[in-house]
C-alpha cells in the first residue's frame, strides 16, 4: 500500500526475531543447549505457573528409538488348525536424555494429587480388565462347545488384527508426566517428532537456591 520495497528475512532470521535463541537446532537439541546454558525454560522458573522460582525438580528421562534394523519379513500364517502371527526380529538403538521438570511448592502439590488420582484410575482400569477376563474364562468353562466352534474365527477376525495394529502404531504410550513435560518450551515439538519413546520419572529433589539450577 505504501509502495515501499523491503527485504523479507530468511526463516532462521525470522525465528531469531520471534525469540528463538536456537533456530538452527532440532527441539531436543534446543533443550540440551538451554540446559547447558541455564537459560529459559531452564533458568529456575516453575514450568507450570511460570510466575515464581521453582523449589523442586523432577528428573524425567526420555528414551527415544533412534534406529531399528529388522531381520526377516514376518507375516500371518493361517492353517486349518491354527493361526500364527510372526514378528521379525531386529536390533534397536535408543538414545537417552534427562529433562528436569521444575515446579514450585504449590504446583508440586497439584502434581502429587494428580499422580495419586492417576494411580487410582489405573488400578480401577486393571480391575475392569481382570473382571472381563474372569467373566470370559467363566463363560468359556461353561460353554466349551461354543468356544471350540468360534475360537478360530475370533482369533483371525479380532485378536490377530488388533495385535498387528498395535505393532504398526509403535510404542506411543501415554504417560502421566507427559502433559506436564509438554509445558516446557520445545518439549511438545520434540515428543511429536518421535514415533517411539518412553518416559521414566525419578524422585523430586530440592533446587539449588544459590545457583537456581538442578544438582
Amino acid at each position: 500500500a505504501c509502495s515501499t520495497t523491503f527485504t523479507v528475512p530468511n526463516s532462521l532470521k525470522l525465528k531469531e526475531q520471534s525469540g528463538d535463541p536456537y533456530p538452527h537446532l532440532r527441539p531436543i537439541e534446543k533443550i540440551r543447549q538451554a540446559l547447558a546454558d541455564r537459560v529459559p525454560p531452564f533458568d529456575g522458573t516453575c514450568h507450570r505457573c511460570g510466575a515464581v522460582p521453582a523449589e523442586f525438580y523432577l528428573p524425567v528421562r526420555l528414551h527415544v528409538m533412534e534406529e531399528r534394523s529388522t531381520a526377516g519379513h514376518g507375516g500371518v500364517w493361517v492353517t486349518p488348525w491354527f493361526a500364527v502371527a510372526h514378528v521379525p526380529g531386529g536390533i534397536e538403538q535408543w538414545s537417552s536424555d534427562a529433562i528436569p521438570l521444575l515446579l514450585c511448592g504449590k504446583c508440586k502439590a497439584v502434581f502429587d494429587a494428580e499422580r495419586r488420582l492417576s494411580k487410582v484410575r489405573a488400578a480401577l482400569r486393571n480391575l475392569l480388565y481382570a473382571g472381563i477376563v474372569a467373566a470370559f474364562i467363566w463363560f468359556a468353562c461353561r460353554n466349551m462347545e461354543f468356544v471350540a466352534v468360534f475360537a478360530k474365527p475370533i482369533a483371525v477376525v479380532v485378536f490377530i488384527p488388533l495385535f498387528l495394529i498395535a505393532r504398526l502404531k509403535g510404542s506411543r504410550q501415554r504417560f502421566f508426566v507427559e502433559p506436564w513435560l509438554r509445558r516446557i518450551e520445545w518439549a511438545s515439538d520434540m515428543l511429536d517428532a518421535e514415533d517411539e519413546y518412553f518416559l521414566h520419572m525419578g524422585k523430586f529433589k530440592p533446587m539449588a537456591r544459590s545457583t537456581a539450577s538442578v544438582t
